[in-house]
């Protein structure tokens, strides 16, 4: 027996949260959650009748959760139950309803008190209300009578600190069949060390971490990645990653992560928390006193290098490590697209997700490339915020240009109007505007075998590239060459320069303190790289490389 008499009762979700957002994300349904739903975001069902004097308290439904009769089948993501079924007379007839509602691809999670270290009924200090004393196979030999197929991905008797449950989770597959790959997963974990590093953020925070994982895996530890899902897309196919357990931005709520991760420290040997290994540590967060340092001071104690960092932290020794890994077909689908073009492709990768990194010359630049290079063509990429940011104000500025309409003119037609106007006025294609449509890892498989350069400020397609072959041109702003490049391969660094705290080794969400330029409204540091000096550099690189593919 685990299960004390003087062990408080009730938040049983607190116990194994920690494990479970990986299994709950997306659209969730907790059921008989009491006033702790495993999120704050999702959809809790309760009867109230054990929490009648709870005055602060409701649930989004008030409803018997036997009936789920206001839902359409396969209408959630998740369905989440912690310490109810046992209260359920007709547990077959129960799971049925739950089961219903649980899309192809989405998991039901059972968390129970387990019948051998929690007094059964009828033995003292058991619970009055319980119909049923279960154990996992129990639940597994129900669910043997669902419709459809199921994979079991959990099978834990949880019985550390003040647990005396157990935890199972299905996940619904198409046609039928039973799965058991929870047993798969212990064996790939059995008698290794296992590690569980840690990294929310954005896509370069990601990609820089990935240098950690090949030293852990050659060390015979077993690793599991924490992320959210721009890291999931990232790390999908990296062999040095065992386990991805992803979850949904800000599905853990900021103020319950300490704890969150805290509780991790009893399922893994050792947990490495990357987050803020950068941001925060090395890059000051306005509101926080190092932020306010004299900038002479922020160079003294921040001038070190992202991935030295990452991997002390880690206690990984270096070298950087840090790779991008494509499948076949990924690298087939790039290297058929590059096949098609005619002329050398310089990839731009418009801007990050800061103020500081949106460059305002990127008009001049490409106007350059096209009045010096005669078959050069430019490919944007980047996310959706790229092509609402920069591919209209460039367009416009090209068609203004090589077209010879105004900007009144311009600003009254239409996004999808301005590219085939740009492009008969060149008399070929010279520009293809795909910023907001590739996914992360179709971008990285272009990035690798359809680009003869990559051109961009701080942003994390850049990240991604940075241990590429593919020559790379990097506009610095708030990062020195020792920070940031100092262990990329096959880079041409412009340093950050125009401000008067150039690099400033601060993180900006806004201008409060990034000193803008007046004529450009970007960034002095951004404003100070000219169009023609960037443009310049890509001609030196791929003149040359044309010249010996002549030969």
């Amino acid at each position: 027996m685990v299960w004390r008499p003087e062990d408080p009762e009730g938040q049983e979700v607190g116990k194994v949260r920690h494990i479970l957002a990986r299994y709950t994300r997306g659209r969730c349904l907790d059921l008989g959650a009491g006033p702790w739903p495993i999120w704050p975001n999702a959809l809790t069902v309760d009867d109230m009748d054990e929490w009648k004097a709870a005055p602060d308290w409701r649930p989004d439904i008030v409803g018997d959760v036997r009936d789920l009769s206001l839902f359409a089948d396969r209408s959630f993501d998740s369905v989440f139950s912690s310490h109810v079924l046992e209260h359920i007379e007709d547990t077959e007839k129960t799971l049925r309803e739950w089961w219903r509602v649980v899309k192809v691809g989405g998991h039901l999670t059972l968390y129970l008190p387990h019948r051998d270290h929690y007094p059964r009924m009828g033995q003292p200090g058991s619970n009055n209300d319980h119909k049923h004393d279960f154990a996992p196979e129990d639940i597994v030999e129900i669910m043997a009578k669902m419709p459809g197929g199921w994979d079991l991905v959990e099978n834990q008797t949880r019985t550390g600190g003040r647990e005396y449950s157990f935890l199972v989770i299905f996940q619904k597959k198409k046609g039928s069949g039973h799965d058991y790959s929870w047993i798969k997963r212990l064996d790939a974990r059995a008698g290794k060390k296992a590690v569980c590093v840690i990294r929310f953020g954005g896509i370069g925070d990601v990609a820089q971490i990935t240098s950690v994982f090949p030293w852990f895996h050659e060390n015979g530890w077993h690793v599991t990645f924490m992320t959210s899902e721009n890291g999931e897309a990232i790390v999908k196919h990296d062999p040095n990653v065992d386990e991805i357990w992803a979850q949904d931005t800000g599905q853990v709520p900021d103020e319950w992560l300490l704890d969150y991760w805290q509780r991790l420290g009893g399922e893994f040997d050792k947990v490495v928390n990357l987050c803020e290994a950068v941001e925060g540590t090395l890059l000051g967060i306005p509101g926080r006193r190092d932020h306010a340092l004299p900038h002479a001071a922020r160079a003294l104690v921040k001038d070190v290098n992202y991935h030295e960092m990452i991997h002390a932290i880690a206690g990984a020794p270096l070298p950087m490590r840090q790779d991008f890994y494509h499948t076949p077909e990924e690298l087939a689908w790039a290297r058929d697209l590059r096949a098609k073009v005619d002329g050398p492709v310089i990839v731009y990768c418009p801007m990050g997700t800061s103020v500081h990194k949106l460059w305002p010359h990127c008009g001049d630049f490409f106007s350059h490339i096209i009045d010096t290079h005669p078959t050069a063509v430019i490919l944007s990429l980047g996310g959706k915020q790229e092509q609402q940011s920069f591919e209209r104000p460039v367009l416009e500025k090209l068609c203004n240009h090589y077209v010879g309409k105004s900007y009144d003119e311009l600003k009254a037609l239409d996004l999808k109007e301005l590219a085939p106007m740009l492009t008969a006025a060149l008399g070929r294609k010279r520009f293809f505007w795909h910023a907001g449509l590739w996914d992360i890892r179709q971008t990285a498989a272009f990035l690798r075998v359809g680009a003869d350069v990559i051109v961009g400020p701080e942003t994390g397609m850049m990240n991604i590239a940075a241990s590429m072959d593919v020559a790379k041109v990097l506009m610095l702003s708030h990062s020195s060459h020792e920070m940031l490049s100092k262990y990329w391969t096959n880079t041409i660094v412009i340093p950050s320069s125009g401000c008067i705290e150039s690099p400033c080794r601060r993180m900006h969400y806004d201008w409060s303190c990034c000193y803008r330029d007046d004529t450009t409204k970007a960034a002095v540091c951004a404003a100070a790289i000219s169009g023609a000096e960037i443009a310049d550099i890509v001609l030196s690189i791929i003149k040359p490389k044309e010249k010996a593919a002549a030969e």
